[in-house]
């Protein structure tokens, strides 16, 4: 009688039938997991293609509103733009417009030269008054016609060939 101790070397190896197979099965997943399962069964590049896709997908609705976004912008920004020029248009038509009017201080005629120079002062005194509050608000505010104040030798003192030639002012060479 042959009696087999464990662990003996000498007995033959026996196959075991419980041993795993070289590919795995996997069943197939449930609805909700198959997209994940496919996903994973898939290739490298074509997992790179599909994400591509998907952000491709997404990005494209996004780029399209940032598009027309910047488009309704600039229209409004247009538009904006055209209201501002018509108004300035017609500010400078209204400011620009002839004033009409007749004066009071008119001599009849027939009347002496003393009276008519009398006269005419009075009108340009009204017709300076009228050019003064039509003016624009000019430098600090101010609001003159007058060039009284301007001294001619202030308004004159342009340096002469002269002067330019000798950096001396006119002024100057005449002290």
């Amino acid at each position: 009688m042959l009696v087999l101790a464990p662990g003996d070397s000498d007995t033959p190896a026996v196959e075991d039938s419980r041993r795993e197979p070289t590919e795995r099965y996997e069943p197939l997943p449930g609805f909700a997991e198959l997209p994940g399962w496919i996903f994973r069964k898939l290739g490298r590049r074509w997992r790179v293609a599909i994400v591509l896709a998907i952000v491709g997908l997404i990005a494209l609705p996004l780029a399209l509103t940032l598009r027309e976004s910047k488009q309704e912008r600039a229209a409004s920004e247009r538009r904006e733009k055209a209201a501002l020029r018509e108004r300035a248009i017609q500010r400078l038509q209204a400011e620009q417009r002839p004033r009409v009017r007749v004066s009071d201080s008119v001599a009849p005629v027939g009347a002496a030269p003393c009276a008519r120079l009398e006269a005419r002062a009075a009108l340009m005194g009204e017709v300076s008054a009228a050019i003064a509050a039509d003016a624009p608000v000019g430098f600090a505010g101010v609001r003159s016609t007058d060039r009284s104040s301007v001294s001619t030798a202030s308004r004159f003192r342009a340096r002469s060939p002269v002067s330019a030639r000798t950096g001396i002012s006119a002024g100057a060479a005449a002290r």
